[in-house]
């Protein structure tokens, strides 16, 4: 971050940055090399740990969860990536009303099986053009996606009988595309949702998509407590948020801080409690209980 300045000048770098923020998102220059993809997104689940679920007991606690937070929260917007920035504030809500809730046993095993049910609706409207009217009809501009998910039409079949292509066929047929000078740069499908199930089929979806989003929370559940539970499905939610517009399922920080933060979080939780130790506030305290003890004997 710091060294990129020199290339651009101090004065230019601020002034980038803050027309990036100003514009939400019109990256140029300084800021423009800002724009880490993986690392953004992966601070933006550390915003969602630190605004909820870090300790906050002690002095010392509260101002490292706020020191810790205010520079995430920087860095992602530095960041600035237009789609997680609504998510995040999403799921920090959605967690801040759930923590403090005993839900039944059931309760995020079933929000899994609603987030399966509504991957199939979505691949449905993406594959019949559904998701592209209506949102061009609100004048969204959706950068090329949906002409992309249009080609990716006669590849695959939304029928529960479709075992797809196998593993890295998307990259497969995008490089072909921009071979043959059907799209001007080698972008995938910005939407995972689509991808995975290019790839490995109506079944192989459903096992995807079930391990993440019902047998993992079932695992963090019985290993651990519901609060790591929700921790894991909040950031689980958000990052779902980027897998139906951007390409970050696969991305290799993103998807390993999903799974350590809570790890991490889980361990910390089991640790067992210090056995507390009776210290006297005063020397005439000691004295005091030092006279009982004599008189009991």
């Amino acid at each position: 971050m710091l060294l990129s300045i020199p290339g651009y000048g101090l004065a230019a770098s601020i002034q980038s940055l803050v027309t990036c923020l100003i514009t939400f998102g019109d990256a140029d220059g300084y800021a423009l090399q800002l724009e880490i993809h993986d690392l953004t997104f992966v601070f933006g689940q550390m915003i969602l740990y630190y605004a909820v679920f870090a300790p906050r007991t002690t002095r010392q606690e509260k101002r490292k969860r706020w020191l810790y937070l205010l520079l995430c929260c920087w860095f992602f917007l530095v960041g600035m990536k237009r789609i997680a920035i609504p998510a995040v504030v999403l799921f920090v809500l959605i967690a801040l009303l759930l923590r403090k809730r005993k839900v039944p046993g059931w309760f995020y095993p079933a929000v899994g099986v609603c987030c399966i049910l509504f991957f199939l609706v979505f691949l449905y409207c993406v594959r019949y053009g559904i998701i592209s009217r209506l949102l061009n009809s609100f004048g969204v501009d959706m950068m090329g996606r949906d002409y992309l998910w249009s080609m990716a039409n006669p590849y695959y079949e939304f029928s529960v009988t479709y075992l797809g292509h196998g593993f890295e066929y998307v990259d497969t047929i995008i490089a072909q595309w921009y071979n043959d000078g059907l799209i001007n740069q080698p972008y995938p499908f910005h939407n995972d949702i689509l991808k995975v199930f290019v790839e490995v089929g109506f079944p192989g979806f459903l096992l995807w998509s079930s391990i993440q989003y019902v047998l993992t929370p079932l695992f963090w559940q019985r290993y651990a407590d519901q609060e790591t539970t929700l921790l894991y499905l909040s950031e689980l939610g958000y990052m779902t948020v980027t897998y139906l517009t951007d390409n970050t399922a696969f991305y290799f920080w993103s998807t390993m801080a999903l799974r350590l933060v809570t790890l991490a979080y889980a361990m910390e939780r089991k640790k067992p409690l210090e056995p507390k130790v009776w210290m006297p506030d005063s020397r005439q305290e000691m004295r005091d209980r030092i006279h009982i003890l004599m008189k009991e004997v």
